[in-house]
């Protein structure tokens, strides 16, 4: 209740009926959780759209019977990760990204994460409705920000740097291919990198998937790739 402020609770019997006794006068809304399923409130014009419902009022000693609150099953992503030579990748994260806006600027952000098994498959299950892009991070490069790989980010300069030439920081990278002395000879020079679906290391080459209420997509693979790695070290910074 919003006047007077309430919260109560109860669950469901078998044949999904429910009840609330004793509540005071006022306004109220009902909403309904389920594992697997979409968050519903009373009065959505559609199941799970994430939209506010309609609050309804209770008078004194007032009794509202038959009640109807429907709820959906949320959309699913599965699929499988598999290497460079087609074996299945044990432990690899994949994620379920969205764009929003953030800090003024569309940005891809994180709304589900699975971890791949024995098999290499994942599955990320109660999804809102909307489209979605698939990412895989291999294990090895588990540390690297959740958002989106630096690729996207900078760019090659004569002589072998990197400019950094996103938002409001700007400066000048020296980018080592494991080869140039000190602690960069032991870098590996390939690796694997974050690979988007349906195959590619760029976010903006990736395939947008569009989920529906209850839907699942299935056999959405990828195959991590191996490519150049370098080592970026922090020289300037303005």
């Amino acid at each position: 209740g919003t006047a007077p402020v309430i919260s109560m609770s109860a669950t469901t019997d078998d044949q999904g009926n429910f009840t609330f006794k004793n509540l005071p006068a006022g306004q109220f809304t009902l909403t309904a959780t389920k594992p697997g399923y979409l968050d519903a409130v009373y009065g959505q014009k559609r199941t799970g759209n994430g939209r506010p419902g309609t609050p309804f009022t209770i008078a004194d000693a007032q009794q509202l019977t038959k009640l109807s609150l429907p709820i959906a099953r949320g959309g699913v992503i599965t699929g499988m990760v598999i290497d460079d030579v087609g074996e299945p990748m044990y432990g690899t994260r994949v994620q379920a990204l969205r764009y929003g806006m953030k800090g003024g600027e569309r940005t891809l952000m994180p709304q589900a994460t699975a971890t791949t098994d024995d098999r290499g498959i994942y599955r990320m299950p109660a999804l809102p409705p909307g489209d979605y892009v698939v990412m895989a991070t291999p294990p090895d490069a588990s540390g690297m920000d959740d958002k989106v790989a630096l690729d996207a980010m900078v760019s090659p300069r004569a002589g072998g740097g990197l400019a950094f030439t996103s938002g409001a920081l700007s400066g000048a990278y020296v980018a080592n291919g494991g080869g140039s002395g000190g602690n960069d000879d032991n870098a590996p020079s390939t690796g694997y990198a974050p690979v988007y679906y349906p195959g590619t290391t760029s976010p903006g080459g990736a395939q947008s998937l569009s989920i529906d209420v209850g839907e699942e997509k299935s056999s959405i693979d990828l195959q991590l790739q191996l490519v150049q790695m370098t080592r970026a070290r922090l020289k300037n910074l303005k």
